[in-house]
Parts: structure tokens; C-alpha cells; sequence
């Protein structure tokens, strides 16, 4: 019996291909794990989504998929339901606005985005998904289409990340093909649904940044953000650009100190 123990315990050596199994798949499902729990870094998921959404049919999904997903998730619950799940998104998105800074410049457009998004759920989309018992006005179903929708057009990218790629780095998206095996194949088919549900709680994140970039291209410049959009210019340049949230810290926080010694 004590020997059977003993078998079952783990060496250091073990765990530590244990862990390092483990922080492979998370980040296999992740990609980028940083990302779902910085949630109150606006920089970062500025960053993250600009990594990741370079094609503009990839970006123009997410642009018009996010929204339409809750709309239809309002259209899903009660008057009463919907109203707490805007007042929560509202809320979340006012805490990264203020964790930012950017409270002063982005809460009037938080107020008027939600409550567009809170009506169009409630007073049109409710209407048409009611007037029937077919599938497709199911909501719920339109908001896993809406996931599955963004998820297939991140096969437009022109990289792919790691750890998908072969050596680590954003690797051309042509390269990647060429060089898919059979065994990859089946992992990248296999990581489709956890990635779908990564997009579907991903959402309420980046949605926030949609309703900022809307009101940057309605010509607000935010100048708060004026050195990460430089930073993000030049990162997505990089064959190896950061992923972890201490990696972007590090590099972004060296070319700000660069930035204020040369003024």
C-alpha cells in the first residue's frame, strides 16, 4: 500500500511537465489568457484586439456581431432581466473607463451605446424573434451564431499566434497552412468549441472597445490613448510581439520613459 503511495506521487520534475501541460492548454484555449482577467486595462485590450483582428472582414464581424449578440441576448430575457444585464454591462464598462482614465471623455457615449443596444434587444428584436416558433428566432441561438461567426473569420488573419504556431512566433498564415499535419489539424478542430465560448465571454469586454472606437472615428482624438496607438503601430510589426500583460507593461512602459526623456 505504501509503495502504491509512494508510485502516485509527483516529483518535481513531474510537476513540473504537469504545469507546463496545463499553462499549454490554457493557453491553446486562451491564446491570450492576460487578456480575460485584465479586464479593467484598456491599453491591453486595445492591444490585444488590434493583435488579433488585423483582416477587416475579421474586425467588420466583431464590429457588427458583438452588438447584433446583445441585442439578442436582451431580446432573451425579461424587461426586468435586461435591464440589470445593461445596467451591469454599463457599470463594467464606466469601471474600465475610469480605471483608464477616461471616464471624463467616454461616459456620455457608454449611456447612449447600452441604451441603443438595450432598446434595439427589447423593443425590436424581441418583437421579430416572438412572432414565431422557428429555430433561427431562437436568441440564444443567435448569440452562439453571432460567437461562431466571429470565431471562423479569425481564419482570415494573415498570422497566426502562438502556440498554434510551429516555432512560437506570429507565423504567416500561408506558412501555417503548408506546413499543417494531421495530428495539428485534429487539435486545431478539436480547440473550435472551447475558442467559440473564449468569443462568447469575450464580448462584453470588447464591446467597450467598439463603443470607443466608434467614437474615435466620429473624430473624439482621446489623447490619453495617443501613445498606445503608436505603441500598437509598431508592435504589429513585430514577428514576436508581446503577449502577457507583463510583457506589454514592460515594453510600453520603456517607450513612454523614452518618449518623456527626448521631451
Amino acid at each position: 500500500m505504501a509503495d502504491w503511495g509512494n508510485s502516485m506521487m509527483l516529483g518535481p520534475f513531474d510537476l513540473c511537465r504537469v504545469r507546463r501541460a496545463a499553462f499549454t492548454l490554457v493557453r491553446a484555449v486562451f491564446v491570450v489568457p492576460d487578456s480575460q482577467r485584465a479586464i479593467l486595462d484598456a491599453p491591453y485590450q486595445f492591444y490585444v484586439f488590434e493583435l488579433f483582428h488585423r483582416s477587416w472582414i475579421n474586425k467588420l464581424s466583431h464590429f457588427v456581431g458583438i452588438p447584433v449578440a446583445m441585442m439578442c441576448a436582451y431580446s432573451g430575457l425579461s424587461l426586468t432581466g435586461a435591464a440589470v444585464l445593461a445596467s451591469v454591462m454599463l457599470g463594467m464598462h464606466i469601471a474600465i473607463a475610469r480605471a483608464s482614465r477616461l471616464e471624463g471623455h467616454i461616459v456620455v457615449p457608454l449611456v447612449v451605446a447600452h441604451g441603443l443596444l438595450f432598446s434595439g434587444g427589447v423593443f425590436v428584436v424581441a418583437p421579430f424573434n416572438g412572432a414565431g416558433a422557428e429555430l433561427y428566432r431562437n436568441p440564444w441561438l443567435q448569440v452562439l451564431a453571432c460567437s461562431v461567426l466571429q470565431y471562423l473569420t479569425h481564419m482570415l488573419e494573415p498570422c497566426v499566434p502562438a502556440p498554434l504556431s510551429l516555432d512560437g512566433r506570429m507565423q504567416p498564415m500561408r506558412l501555417w497552412v503548408r506546413s499543417l499535419t494531421l495530428r495539428r489539424a485534429v487539435g486545431v478542430l478539436l480547440l473550435s468549441v472551447p475558442h467559440v465560448m473564449v468569443e462568447l465571454i469575450s464580448s462584453p469586454r470588447n464591446l467597450f472597445l467598439l463603443i470607443v472606437y466608434a467614437w474615435k472615428r466620429c473624430g473624439y482624438s482621446l489623447m490619453s490613448l495617443s501613445r498606445m496607438w503608436d505603441f500598437i503601430s509598431s508592435e504589429l510589426s513585430s514577428v514576436r510581439p508581446a503577449f502577457s500583460l507583463a510583457e506589454f507593461r514592460h515594453r510600453f512602459n520603456s517607450i513612454q520613459s523614452c518618449s518623456d526623456d527626448l521631451s
